[in-house]
């Protein structure tokens, strides 16, 4: 990353600090669809989705009322707060199951045609079937890595986990789904 970039974003962190709409509007715009995606996989509905993405920048706006609370690593601080909610949201109600269809639609939308959108879609539900597959704290690392592109050190904040440990499980997580997809 550029200086450049490095301060600028150090920069809408501070006024977002100080509860300026306009960075909180920015913040928005960036992280929402993000935040959707990640909801959207854990959750397997697009309603609930929303309902968590909505959520998460309500509760960070309450979070910023109290001048004594600040936030130091954005992404990482919004993740939590969405995982939270979906926790919340498992605890109180039963599971629904993720509808490939749905997923599908989501991920791929209308690019590709033909053959190769078939493939994709073949590729991409063999993927999400695996996925389903493995222990939840091991799927959870693999979306906030590979699908919510976060940093090591992000996931490592968020799950408590050392860099370290991240990387190997991580690595675990690959080659566990790997297995997966050669024994299907």
């Amino acid at each position: 990353m550029s200086v450049f970039k490095l301060f600028e974003k150090v920069n809408r962190l501070q006024k977002l600090n100080k509860r300026d709409k306009e960075a909180f509007s920015k913040c928005y715009d960036v992280y929402a669809p993000k935040l959707y995606r990640h909801a959207f996989y854990r959750l397997g509905s697009k309603e609930l989705a929303e309902d968590v993405t909505s959520e998460v920048f309500v509760r960070v706006w309450e979070f910023l009322t109290d001048p004594a609370k600040r936030i130091d690593n954005l992404r990482a601080f919004l993740y939590r707060v969405a995982n939270n909610l979906i926790i919340d949201h498992y605890r109180g109600k039963d599971r629904q199951p993720i509808l490939i269809d749905e997923v599908l639609e989501t991920k791929l939308g209308d690019e590709g045609r033909g053959a190769e959108k078939l493939g994709k879609n073949m590729e991409f539900e063999a993927v999400l079937k695996s996925l389903e597959k493995l222990p939840e704290d091991t799927r959870e690392l693999l979306i906030w890595r590979y699908i919510d592109e976060l940093s090591i050190g992000e996931i490592a904040e968020l799950s408590g986990k050392t860099k370290n440990a991240v990387y190997v499980a991580l690595h675990r997580a690959l080659r566990e789904t790997q297995k997966l997809l050669t024994s299907e």
